[in-house]
């Protein structure tokens, strides 16, 4: 490293690191394919028998083909751990994806599918969608398809698979027997969705209306309040328990965080408060959103809170602001 620091490639001090990724790269595609391919196997071992950062035996992983490293599955499993919890969905994604080139046994390929799509979500990308529908060709037990199915259906709401989304949806409750919460909150996405449809919006307004809803059973029940605020105000009806349906959900939603992040019946209740110009109500809820997206390095979710916000603001007559939320 010292002979190779004074003829001007290696940078001083530790550790050894070329002065010029120019330089680096000039000095990779000088070595063969086949051994460049045995240093990076060599380095991945090293690494991990060192406890190296996950991300640094991730980066080797990488370069090498399937079963040439020992765990390589947990190793890259790690890797995407930590970067979606620093919000790193590229890192996230890349990570998962060379995971499954792996032979891994048919459980943990639904799961590493799942956290791929779920990623793949965040960047906004369409592959998502194939992804989901092999881990649900795979899932065995009616936990796992039923978490697939809801996942599926909401990436076929914000694709414009309504349809799709609606079919999974009534598969899902139709595996369920016991009326709890989990199940109110597959019906309130189902809801959701099927009040796009004008075949099928009677349908909903009858089912809403038959429903014996208390925020107190659960996220599920809060979510069908949403969903109630929402038919009420679009018939012009019920306008005091529109808008305290809407409050309850989206208060009581927003505490619970990973519901309202996961489902895309609480939106409907950010509309009932625009239309009761509760406008500070939903810039609050949207700057926290956008806040938490950008920490989580959701795009999808980045957006859709500013939307929100814009939409809020626009209907303040704050025009400029609206405008630059929309950019």
């Amino acid at each position: 490293a010292a002979a190779l620091s004074r003829a001007d490639l290696f940078a001083p001090g530790m550790p050894a690191r070329f002065v010029h990724p120019l330089v680096r790269n000039a000095v990779y595609e000088r070595i063969t394919p086949s051994d460049r391919l045995q240093h990076h196997v060599q380095a991945a071992n090293v690494l991990a028998s060192t406890a190296a950062p996950a991300e640094a035996v991730a980066a080797q992983l990488l370069h090498v083909p399937p079963g040439a490293v020992t765990d390589a599955v947990d190793k890259l499993c790690e890797a995407a751990r930590q970067a979606a919890a620093q919000g790193a969905a590229e890192s996230t994604a890349t990570y998962l994806a060379r995971a499954l080139e792996e032979g891994v046994e048919r459980a943990q390929r639904v799961d590493l599918l799942v956290g791929l799509a779920d990623a793949e979500l965040a960047l906004g990308r369409p592959t998502q969608l194939a992804h989901l529908r092999e881990a649900l060709a795979l899932a065995t037990d009616d936990a796992s398809r039923t978490a697939v199915r809801l996942k599926l259906a909401h990436a076929g709401f914000w694709w414009r698979r309504e349809e799709e989304a609606i079919e999974l949806l009534r598969a899902a409750l139709a595996e369920r027997t016991a009326r709890d919460d989990d199940m109110r909150r597959l019906e309130a996405d189902l809801l959701a969705i099927a009040i796009r449809s004008p075949r099928l919006r009677s349908t909903v307004q009858e089912r809403l209306d038959s429903l014996d809803l208390d925020g107190e059973q659960g996220a599920g029940a809060r979510l069908l309040l949403s969903m109630r605020a929402f038919m009420d105000a679009a018939r012009g009806i019920n306008r005091l328990r529109a808008v305290a349906d809407a409050e309850h959900a989206v208060a009581d939603l927003w505490r619970d965080r990973e519901s309202a992040q996961q489902s895309i019946a609480y939106g409907p209740a950010l509309y009932v408060l625009l239309f009761a110009d509760r406008f500070d109500e939903v810039l609050r809820l949207a700057d926290a959103e956008r806040t938490d997206a950008r920490a989580r390095g959701h795009v999808l979710g980045f957006a859709d809170a500013s939307a929100w916000r814009a939409h809020a603001r626009y209907l303040r007559a704050e025009l400029d602001d609206a405008e630059a939320d929309m950019r």
